[in-house]
């Protein structure tokens, strides 16, 4: 997996020299030859709470030696379980920054779901009735990456439909949709 980032990271900055070997000597490579061309890296991780603890101490040691460089940083995005599945890695020690996005009221959903319409299409001419707005706060439990969940796959089904307004009735479809089986119960 480490080699595959390599090579991808290879291709896409400046064919840093990877060569054959192992992961972590690859990564000390390729990093001794991004910090002599003072180009700086950043790695985002994804849902790195659902990556397996292996790799997560992989991680840990490729970042050993690393910790005084200013040339890798590294940014892990996970939920709330993130913190827990970093223990025991020895990633914490290398982690100076710790933020947490808990889950959301009902009342902050509407606002959050118009500001994130409104910078992905510039405008606000699509619009989530008040209706499909609670049914995605009261599915998602306020969990942002549900709530975006929703609301992508609604916005998809209701510009299928060329629908200018996502109605409950879209929302709920496009959740069954997306989760292949049936709404779920109100988890409230």
């Amino acid at each position: 997996m480490i080699g595959e980032v390599l090579s991808q990271a290879r291709a896409l900055h400046g064919g840093v020299p990877a060569g054959d070997g192992e992961p972590l000597e690859l990564w000390h490579g390729a990093v001794a030859e991004l910090r002599r061309r003072n180009v700086l890296v950043a790695v985002l991780i994804d849902a790195a709470a659902s990556l397996a603890s292996g790799y997560l101490g992989d991680l840990a040691k490729l970042l050993e030696g690393e910790a005084a460089s200013t040339t890798v940083h590294i940014l892990l995005a996970g939920g709330e379980n993130l913190k827990a599945a970093l223990a025991g890695t020895g990633l914490p020690e290398h982690l100076g920054v710790y933020c947490t996005l808990g889950a959301m009221a009902p009342d902050e959903v509407p606002a959050y779901v118009g500001h994130r319409l409104g910078v992905a299409s510039g405008h606000t001419e699509l619009r989530f009735t008040g209706p499909a707005l609670e049914l995605i706060a009261g599915w998602s439990r306020g969990i942002p990456r549900l709530i975006n969940v929703a609301a992508d796959a609604a916005l998809f089904s209701a510009y299928r439909a060329n629908e200018r307004e996502v109605s409950r009735v879209t929302v709920a479809q496009a959740i069954r949709d997306a989760l292949g089986g049936d709404l779920p119960a109100d988890p409230g």
